[in-house]
């Protein structure tokens, strides 16, 4: 495999060679020159070949590197050097092929910069360049015996030129993660957060529950904790009112100020803000409760001690000064990551007892605090970042703005926003991110501080089931001391839904964008399906148009391979195998090969797999539709390095899902799609996969007749993010052209599936009396049925049988004594169905036409005797 980097390393290292080898002694004549020129070409383009690239990419590649190299030798050198100084000009000469194909490579791929990846490939290249040049003199076959001729003035200006061509690469490197969308007007309304699908009947009821969890749960699980952290010595000292609970949590906050604790350099991380916030929380709070609680001496140590973590809190550090390239924002201090500084600084203004550090917490409130006065989501990519957000959003409201509703019109989006993602089962959910994560701190705040009653549900779900198994409460959640049993928990009626949400930072948020979209099956369990829309933000990564979970209750089917990895030789703040470090294999979604430059480098430095990092910002939905216990769904990303990706969603009620992607266009670029399966193994026919931990679910795979499919057992060289979820077997379906492919997932209760893609249209039979027909390029004819359909699902009912098509403009049948029972029709511009009562009961001619665009809901049964319904 090209990933190996065999080829295209020693295809590098030759290459530079030829460059030294037409510039030693006595070869500088012009054909000598043009024959290696024409052989680095031919090298390039035969290691790109074996890599599965463009040969014209590669002899690109290679005689520009050849050139490069040869045009500082003879720049720079009347003659071959001898001595030390072939190494001053072998190590120059790697420092500008590095700056130059560096720059090449950043300004083609800026969309997926990955923080400490980048440098380390531009490292990998620049000691192999450079090693490369000095073992070429070392092997030359003719070198002066001494003193070439050198021009220093020319070496000092290809240093000046390199240094700055590497600055610059480096600054636009962080500069273009800036987001350049412009701001949002304010918050939006919730018909332009939350979008159902067209032809849905009114939103069902949510229906009142007993709670499982009460205030004297919460208080025993905190006090069965063996060492309680100072976090939850806060909660308990507030939920009890118990002395001696405050009284321990005094004493590890004087031992907490002895220390001078998050008043030091915050170097790469300044996430202590956040832990500092918490403590001010619950100092300003038992405070208030228990006014004798501190002495007066004591009182003025832990100002003192707040005075220098707000001081802290102020200072520009060196890691503000590289969030401000991307943020375009100059940096005051505060942590602008989820908000963190607005939450400390909300606190820490009313427990410190410097005035003027008062007055300057303050004046940054007023002039950049955002939380929900203008914004309802994180901008952070993972669920666990919402959390964090709506905590510091909620202090903000809670201690700046006096809650004051007017101030918080973003409150119950940003809890709608959270809870429409997460699975009705107790199961914990999370991306971008390393590990399970359930949002116990957000679902607390909606719960009790907005008086959310289905929050109340979802979060006595998620505690009882930890209760229930011995688990123990995270240290960290900073407001269980809200909890009031007063509030009644609300069963949600979840339903799809497509949501779409800000861009830009959290204290900058820009226009709306396609963000999530969700399935769920009716009943239990709960079929549940989590779709990507979006590759944007700061802490993002490239899911655009993947699906993110599949869940059958609370069983895995489909879950992304995320590592618990940490890479040492980065600073702390970039160490983690998060966000833009996950790699699109390890998705599930279509993939196009890296092209260019990236492809090249990806190669030689084995960073990533194959398959491209920069996928498209944003895969909008192009149709979403409710027909009956049918969704439909439909997303596209155009041009991804010249390949349109089309993927199309059907889900009917608990019973399967179907996925049908279709990747056109003549790049002449690799593409795939991938699928990491959790718990499955192979079957007895191609393409088919069965898994029996107590889902009893199976998938079925098929493709173009051309496409390679394949199957392996995922290796893991880290431990597994989510041993419980980890998937264990990756599906891959790849194609040098055209791809079509389709997949179906079923859980419960199995049926016999089968499936094959034809010229026309992919094809899937679940069962004797059920097909699904996915086109979308044209006219097709399938088992007698001719249409236009992008998907045509059929299937036999009592009434008779049933035709859904969607996005057609007509229906052919083989003629039979037949007639309309039902026929319904929703236009391409309307969001409900419209019932063709005229139909009703009239003989079928064979053929029905639409409205470009239109979606039809059909049943035929048998004619009465006389021909008529």
């Amino acid at each position: 495999m090209w990933q190996s980097n065999a080829w295209l390393t020693l295809a590098y290292a030759v290459i530079v060679l030829t460059a030294i080898d037409a510039n030693t002694g006595g070869a500088r004549q012009w054909r000598h020159r043009a024959l290696w020129l024409f052989a680095a070409s031919g090298i390039g383009a035969a290691a790109a070949a074996i890599g599965g690239h463009s040969p014209l990419i590669g002899a690109l590649v290679g005689a520009s590197v050849h050139a490069l190299v040869a045009s500082v030798f003879i720049w720079s050198c009347d003659e071959p050097a001898a001595g030390w100084r072939r190494l001053v000009v072998a190590l120059i000469s790697g420092w500008v092929v590095v700056s130059v194909l560096g720059s090449a490579w950043i300004l083609t791929t800026a969309p997926a910069f990955a923080e400490g990846f980048v440098l380390l490939s531009l490292f990998l290249l620049a000691v192999l360049t450079a090693f490369a040049v000095v073992l070429g003199f070392l092997v030359s076959r003719s070198v002066a015996a001494a003193g070439p001729v050198l021009h220093p003035g020319r070496l000092a200006m290809i240093v000046v030129v390199s240094t700055a061509v590497l600055g610059g690469v480096g600054f636009y490197m962080v500069w273009a993660e800036g987001d350049k969308r412009s701001r949002l007007a304010g918050v939006p309304t919730r018909d332009e957060v939350f979008v159902a699908p067209a032809g849905e009947a009114a939103e069902p009821v949510a229906e009142s529950a007993s709670a499982r969890v009460r205030k004297a749960d919460i208080i025993d699980m905190l006090a069965a904790q063996s060492q309680p952290s100072i976090v939850q010595l806060g909660n308990l000292a507030l939920l009890t009112g118990e002395e001696h609970w405050a009284e321990r949590f005094r004493e590890a906050l004087l031992a907490e100020a002895e220390k001078r604790a998050f008043a030091g350099p915050a170097h790469s991380v300044k996430f202590g803000q956040y832990h500092a916030m918490l403590r001010a929380l619950f100092y300003l709070e038992l405070r208030r409760g228990q006014p004798a609680l501190f002495s007066a001496a004591e009182q003025a140590r832990i100002a003192e001690w707040l005075d220098a973590v707000l001081a802290r809190s102020l200072t520009v550090e060196w890691v503000d000064l590289l969030y401000a390239i991307p943020f375009r924002n100059l940096p005051e201090g505060p942590y602008l990551n989820q908000e963190v500084g607005v939450g400390a600084l909300s606190l820490l203004q009313h427990t410190v007892g410097d005035a003027e550090l008062r007055e300057r917490a303050g004046s940054y409130l007023r002039r950049k605090a955002v939380g929900w006065r203008g914004n309802f989501r994180n901008l952070d990519d993972a669920l666990e970042y919402q959390d964090i957000w709506m905590s510091n959003a909620y202090a903000l409201w809670r201690y700046t703005d006096a809650l004051d509703p007017a101030e918080a019109p973003g409150a119950q989006l940003a809890v709608d926003w959270l809870t429409a993602q997460l699975l009705q089962a107790p199961v914990p959910l999370n991306y971008g991110l390393i590990g399970p994560f359930q949002p116990l701190d957000a679902l607390t705040i909606a719960a009790f501080g907005l008086r959310d009653g289905e929050a109340r549900w979802l979060l006595d779900q998620r505690l009882a089931k930890l209760r229930d198994s011995g688990g123990r409460l995270p240290s960290s959640l900073g407001w269980l001391w809200l909890w009031d049993d007063n509030v009644t928990p609300v069963r949600p009626q979840r339903r799809s839904i497509a949501i779409a949400g800000p861009t830009g930072y959290n204290f900058r948020p820009g226009a709306m964008a396609p963000d999530k979209l969700v399935l769920r099956g009716a009943g239990e369990p709960e079929l549940f399906a989590l779709f990507g829309q979006r590759n944007r933000g700061w802490h993002r990564y490239p899911a655009t148009g993947t699906l993110i979970a599949l869940f059958f209750g609370t069983e895995p089917l489909v879950t992304e391979r995320i590592v618990d990895r940490y890479h040492h030789w980065l600073p702390a703040g970039r160490a983690k195998h998060r966000d833009k470090k996950i790699d699109r294999l390890s998705l599930n979604g279509p993939m196009v090969a890296r092209s260019g430059i990236d492809a090249w480098i990806g190669g030689v430095t084995g960073v990533y797999s194959r398959w491209s990092q920069a996928a498209p910002a944003f895969a909008p939905l192009e149709r979403f539709v409710l027909a009956g216990d049918l969704q439909v769904a439909r997303m596209r990303m155009a041009d991804w390095s010249g390949v349109d990706v089309v993927r199309t969603i059907a889900m009917r009620a608990n019973r399967w899902l179907a996925v049908w992607d279709d990747l056109t266009g003549e790049s002449g670029l690799a593409r795939a799609v991938s699928w990491n399966l959790v718990g499955f193994e192979p079957g007895a026919d191609a393409g088919r996969f069965l898994q029996d931990n107590g889902a009893a679910a199976g998938a079925l795979v098929v493709a173009d007749a051309h496409a390679r499919l394949r199957s392996e057992p995922i290796v893991y060289a880290s431990r597994p993010a989510w041993p419980a979820a980890a998937p264990d077997l990756r599906v891959m379906v790849e194609s040098r052209s055209r791809l079509r492919t389709a997949v179906v997932f079923q859980a419960g209760e199995p049926l016999a599936v089968s499936g094959q893609v034809t010229d026309v249209a992919g094809v899937i039979r679940l069962g004797d009396a059920e097909r699904l027909v996915f086109g979308g390029q044209g006219v097709w004819h399938v088992d007698g049925i001719a249409s236009d359909a992008a998907l045509l699902h059929t299937s036999a009912t009592q009434q008779g049988a049933r035709y859904r098509l969607f996005d057609a403009t007509h229906l052919a049948l083989a003629p039979e004594d037949r007639c309309i029972d039902r026929l319904a029709i929703r236009t391409a511009d309307a969001d409900r169905w419209t019932t063709e009562d005229a139909a009703a009961g009239t003989a079928f001619t064979g053929r029905l036409d639409f409205s470009p665009g239109s979606d039809a809901d059909l049943t035929l049964r048998l004619c009465d005797g006389d021909g008529s319904g």
